[in-house]
């Protein structure tokens, strides 16, 4: 029988850099080229049932069960075992399958004794739904001991991919034959774009660094528009990086007699323009914009939490506004009547902040909006911020509801700062609320409280703004004309400097 421990990570491996990160999109089915070797931190998009191979050869006598760290976007996820770990000898009679849980970050599985048997067998992950959608963080093969011994990459030769998109930061490449081709897309999965008719004005650079001197001869940068290539881009032999400029004066072709005609890039290829040569092995470190640019400066943002009325309050299917009391005070809340289903709420000028909750039945007064802080009365409510840049820095002011400690994790999208605390206790007024903080690694993050629910004071981008009013829910209380300086604390008019009222930002003297 095979056991399922499921852990929560305090802190998932960073996958960001400190300028705006590209992926190579590998083909399902790969072209005149494979990934000789894939890194660790590995995006997977499944056709259903498509397979990757995460290690081969595996002794299984040796070891008695395999740790995988992930995020898994939930939207993909129908059932628990949208993606499975699957080992064994490669066939499905010899096989095991375990499922993950998209609401999970971290799962180990046991492996069955009838698998110890095998001593060449493989490792794998499997999509059992369409678009099923995962990052792989880190794979570890556990020693009866209790060694840990983690997968620092992934084979290639193109034995390891069946209906699936890897998308990958880099890699160890082969071109096998001419024009071979890997699509370069955004952090995101998509496509890089530039519209050259007066859309697009700006210049940006994408820099290609090369784990070592490049040795290919005959590489090319293929720019494509909806009817196919139209400039072609030479990249030297011996050099260790390239950087791509994309403006109104590179986007286009030249004729004979060099005049220049704009075109809208849909596509970007790296592509082997060689006649001979092959196999030609490409070693790609890295995709990024400069460290200067996108890279872009960080930009604050300031979101408070109390005061929140109802008609602030947007709520999907799963959702129906409601009133309930909190220390005495009538206020607004929110019922979930959904069964398994994420109902999601969001904000009138809060338009990149979103509160998710599902639970296996319908629950009454899930959310509270109390005058200084929401509260969510469930374990497993999540935050979701979008509109972040790579190392945007979220800090959430937070305190427990009750007695049971709050836990929060990154769940998608970011990663988890090493000096948060294991748990957050009940504070005695907003003043004493904890800050627990998390490191985007793309444009939209979530953050999860795994233990009891939690109240929220106030969130932060790269330590606030000053240009409120674009960004904080206002602050439109029961005491309607409540002041609140910029850290969220009730003020009142003998209080100097910037000052929030009814979601106006002032400056009081």
């Amino acid at each position: 029988m095979k056991k399922l421990f499921t852990l929560i990570a305090a802190a998932l491996m960073a996958v960001g850099a400190s300028a705006q990160t590209y992926l190579i999109a590998v083909d399902s089915y790969p072209w005149n080229y494979e990934v000789v070797e894939y890194p660790a931190d590995t995006q997977l998009l499944f056709g259903q049932w498509g397979q990757f191979i995460i290690a081969t050869g595996v002794d299984f006598s040796q070891y008695k069960g395999v740790k995988v760290e992930y995020s898994g976007d939930a939207s993909t996820a129908t059932t628990e075992g949208w993606v499975n770990v699957k080992y064994g000898d490669g066939t499905d009679a010899n096989s095991t399958s375990y499922g993950l849980n998209a609401s999970e970050t971290s799962t180990t599985v046991e492996f069955e004794e009838a698998r110890k048997t095998i001593t060449s067998g493989q490792l794998a992950i499997q999509g059992t739904v369409a678009n099923a959608k995962i990052l792989l963080k880190s794979v570890k093969l556990i020693a009866a001991d209790g060694t840990e011994t983690a997968i620092a990459s992934y084979p290639g030769s193109g034995q390891n991919l069946w209906n699936v998109s890897p998308f990958i930061a880099g890699g160890k490449i082969n071109f096998k034959g001419q024009y071979g081709g890997l699509r370069i897309v955004d952090a995101e999965g998509k496509d890089i774009t530039y519209t050259n008719d007066g859309t697009d004005t700006d210049k940006r650079e994408i820099v290609f660094t090369f784990g070592s001197a490049l040795e290919a001869e005959g590489l090319i940068f293929e720019l494509n528009d909806a009817a196919g290539g139209f400039n072609w881009l030479n990249i030297d032999k011996g050099i260790e990086s390239y950087t791509l400029t994309l403006s109104p004066e590179t986007v286009g072709s030249k004729d004979d007699a060099g005049n220049f005609t704009a075109k809208n890039l849909v596509k970007l290829y790296m592509k082997a323009g060689a006649a001979s040569g092959y196999p030609m092995a490409v070693d790609i470190k890295s995709i990024a914009a400069p460290a200067s640019e996108g890279g872009e400066e960080a930009t604050g943002a300031t979101y408070m939490f109390g005061g929140i009325t109802a008609d602030m309050i947007t709520i999907d299917a799963n959702g129906e506004k409601s009133t309930t009391t909190l220390d005495e005070v009538t206020i607004p809340s929110v019922n979930y009547t959904g069964s398994g289903d994420y109902m999601n709420a969001s904000f009138s000028n809060m338009e990149n902040v979103k509160l998710a909750y599902k639970n296996g039945s319908s629950k009454k007064n899930i959310y509270k909006f109390a005058e200084k802080f929401t509260q969510v009365d469930g374990k497993n409510g999540i935050i979701i911020i979008s509109g972040l840049k790579a190392d945007d820095v979220v800090s959430l002011f937070v305190s427990a509801k009750g007695s049971t400690a709050s836990k929060f994790e990154a769940l998608k999208g970011c990663t988890a700062d090493a000096g948060n605390p294991e748990s957050v206790a009940k504070a005695a007024s907003v003043d004493e609320y904890v800050e627990v903080k998390f490191t985007a690694t793309e444009s939209e993050i979530q953050i999860k409280e795994t233990a009891g629910g939690f109240r929220i004071s106030k969130l932060l981008v790269n330590g606030g703004a000053t240009g409120i009013q674009e960004t904080v829910a206002p602050v439109k209380v029961i005491n309607n004309g409540a002041i609140y300086n910029l850290a969220g604390q009730k003020v009142n008019e003998s209080y100097k400097g910037i000052v929030i009222k009814n979601g106006k930002k002032f400056i009081q003297k």
